[in-house]
């Protein structure tokens, strides 16, 4: 168990990968905003644009996008963190995030026929930044039950013509073991057509569930 003394951290995001005008921004946005809106006491503030100082362990926390493999180690993103020991616990100190600039990235969240989960060929940004920033706060990968630190990429509700990515009730359950509910907590509601199909490694992978006619 690994939490941060303050229940609130912010992100130092690259200039380059989130510059001024860039919909990343607004996809940056809506993944701190599905974190917000969970019960636990944990928030993200609002990013801080316009960082040209990025680099791992310089002591604060950053996201970005690169295409250095050596950081990446072939995985679509990664989240670093570096904890320190104090009074018999552990805190965390700082976190990045580092999403692959190789990658088929959207920004967008509609319509979602473009996006992998339905057959298109770009991942979601939203739902992997939901879920590395999960590492961030000190959660880790599952594979017991449907929940974003397993696939993300399917880990979505949809709605008209788009997909919206979110926390969930399990990695919600998470964030409020590490940190406590919040004084006036978010009421987390919605209806999804992705169910648990079962373990990949340490992830959850997900499936499309079955209407039935009467």
């Amino acid at each position: 168990k690994i939490v941060w003394a303050s229940p609130q951290i912010s992100f130092h995001a690259g200039n380059k990968s989130f510059a001024s005008g860039s919909p990343f921004r607004d996809a940056l946005l809506l993944a701190n905003f599905k974190w917000n809106q969970t019960p636990s006491r944990f928030t993200f503030g609002s990013p801080i644009w316009g960082d040209t100082s990025i680099k791992r362990g310089n002591g604060q926390n950053e996201i970005w996008f690169s295409n250095d493999q050596d950081a990446l180690k072939g995985a679509p993103a990664i989240c670093y963190t570096w904890w320190y020991s104090s009074s018999g616990r552990l805190w965390y100190e700082e976190a990045d995030i580092v999403f692959d600039a190789g990658r088929a990235w959207s920004p967008h969240y509609r319509p979602y026929q473009h996006l992998t989960p339905y057959g298109g060929a770009n991942r979601p940004f939203t739902t992997t930044a939901i879920h590395e920033m999960g590492h961030a706060l000190g959660l880790g990968h599952e594979n017991r039950w449907k929940n974003v630190m397993g696939q993300d990429t399917t880990h979505v509700l949809t709605h008209q013509d788009f997909a919206l990515g979110y926390a969930g009730a399990d990695a919600t359950q998470g964030a409020v073991f590490l940190y406590g509910v919040h004084p006036y907590p978010w009421e987390d509601l919605a209806v999804t057509h992705w169910k648990y199909g079962g373990a990949s490694g340490e992830y959850s992978s997900h499936t499309p569930t079955v209407i039935y006619n009467p």
